[in-house]
């Protein structure tokens, strides 16, 4: 998998996990939109330099390919 091709899965998938936090918020579900934050805290604040992707996230992309 290129580097293009795994910065492209990781932002679709801190944009889903954002999304997911503000509609959390939105239902007034504040702690559970935070799980999510630290769920994905280290891709958010250091995506330009990960060196794993879980299977769990990336499953879905790779049946694409």
């Amino acid at each position: 998998m290129s580097k293009n091709k795994s910065k492209q899965i990781c932002d679709d998938i801190i944009q889903v996990h954002i999304d997911r936090m503000h509609e959390l918020c939105d239902n007034k579900k504040f702690a559970d939109a935070e799980s999510v934050y630290y769920e994905i805290r280290d891709w958010i604040i250091h995506k330009d330099n990960i060196k794993l992707l879980s299977l769990t996230y990336i499953h879905k992309y790779l049946e694409d390919e």
